[in-house]
């Protein structure tokens, strides 16, 4: 009987989220484009195990300016802190930020990620990352530890220019410095962790700088692009 009244409590829950979600989704239709990351992370994936159109992967070889920069463990917080980033931010802006703020995040997002993903199909990328990296570092502890175990889910690290973990960071704080209704720490947060997450990805070597440069650049040209789009549209 316990059980039963547990189980109509949880079902009761279930369905009031459920009801909540459906009348969300229908004041703010255009938050459904959150659901393009189902897409992207199956074409991703897609891409780690097959080469595309190509007869095998491109290696993308550190360079010297990589050479310069050391291996630091402390960065792979940052670096796997950037899949709560992205929810955190599409959450936050679909619930308080305008349509005009969340459509900048979705369209300079999809219009990104889309690139990256096309340009891997058709030239996928690989790193040449050291492979007795973390042995030869000569110490042990629980950020190498996770290191390892991000290193063993991405062996070896594939579709990596440009460099999503960068184009997508820079755009969650862009995004977020745009939003009227976001709180001035947040954006301050949100703007230093876009900042960590790219230098990670340099310093854990999952990618070279070439990788973290060209999503800059990339970011750089779609979001002037966005611009010049809306003060078109503003015109009219």
């Amino acid at each position: 009987m316990i059980f039963k009244r547990k189980w109509c409590i949880i079902a009761t829950r279930k369905e009031r989220i459920k009801i909540k979600l459906i009348n969300f989704f229908k004041k703010k239709p255009y938050t459904l484009l959150t659901f393009y990351w189902l897409f992207q992370i199956i074409w991703y994936s897609l891409l780690v195990r097959f080469p595309g159109f190509a007869d095998g992967y491109i290696m993308v070889e550190f360079n010297s300016v990589d050479a310069m920069i050391p291996f630091c463990e402390w960065f792979i917080l940052p670096y796997v802190l950037w899949y709560p980033f992205i929810l955190f931010t599409n959450v936050l802006l679909a619930k308080n930020g305008t349509k005009k703020e969340y459509m900048y995040l979705a369209i300079m997002t999809i219009a990104g990620m889309l690139v990256c993903l096309i340009t891997n199909t058709i030239c996928p990328t690989e790193i040449a990352r050291d492979p007795n990296l973390l042995e030869n570092l000569g110490r042990s502890n629980i950020l190498t530890k996770l290191t390892a175990f991000i290193y063993a889910c991405d062996d070896p690290p594939r579709v990596v220019f440009p460099s999503m973990h960068v184009y997508g960071s820079v755009v969650l704080a862009a995004a977020l410095i745009r939003s009227r209704n976001v709180k001035g720490y947040v954006k301050i947060s949100g703007t230093v962790l876009a900042v960590l997450i790219c230098l990670s990805t340099v310093f854990v070597k999952q990618h070279s700088i070439i990788d973290l440069v060209a999503a800059v650049i990339l970011f750089a040209i779609l979001h002037t692009v966005y611009i010049i789009v809306e003060k078109i549209k503003g015109a009219r």
